[in-house]
């Protein structure tokens, strides 16, 4: 989560398929708040985080 360097690398792919996935979570997010402040961006990053700290644990 943490590491750039991973997400940057092309072998990986990593970008490639976790860009797709927070765009789907945020599309989630609006669908089930819609009110703007914080932007819902802010939250699915927010909610993102949480489930990788969770999935770390």
């Amino acid at each position: 989560m943490f590491r750039h360097d991973l997400l940057k690398s092309s072998h990986l792919g990593l970008r490639d398929t976790s860009l797709p996935l927070f765009r789907f979570l945020t599309d989630l997010v609006t669908q089930a708040r819609p009110e703007p402040e914080p932007p819902n961006q802010v939250v699915t990053g927010a909610l993102w985080a949480s489930l990788h700290g969770i999935a770390q644990l």
